[in-house]
């Protein structure tokens, strides 16, 4: 996989996990057709697939979708991290993503930061 990711890397000037990438648009469905165990991750998943819909974004395979710079994910493996997140994620958890690198599911903090 590595020497696939490097052509990736030389041939497109970045990374973006393509074998990672769902086939076909990922248009948003209907939510309760959508895996998860609450109703707020299974709505996180609609947003993601209407932002990546092939008639919304802007380019849709490197995740793109306004003002050429606006990225859902850097790469198809971040997608499908957080895709599988949300399904887990149960309603005394939150879903930490820092710089668009999906971190984990945990518990929330007893007190807000401030």
């Amino acid at each position: 996989m590595a020497a696939e990711l490097l052509e990736e890397l030389y041939t497109r000037g970045r990374i973006y996990g393509y074998r990672y990438r769902p086939e076909g648009n990922p248009k948003a469905k209907p939510v309760d057709q959508y895996k998860g165990k609450i109703i707020e991750a299974k709505a996180f998943q609609v947003m993601i697939d209407n932002n990546l819909d092939f008639d919304v974004a802007l380019y849709p395979y490197e995740l793109v979708t306004y003002g050429e710079s606006g990225q859902v994910f850097q790469n198809w493996m971040q997608y499908q991290l957080v895709k599988r997140y949300l399904e887990e994620m149960r309603d005394d958890q939150t879903l930490v993503i820092y710089s668009g690198h999906p971190l984990g599911l945990f518990p929330p903090a007893k007190k807000p930061p401030g």
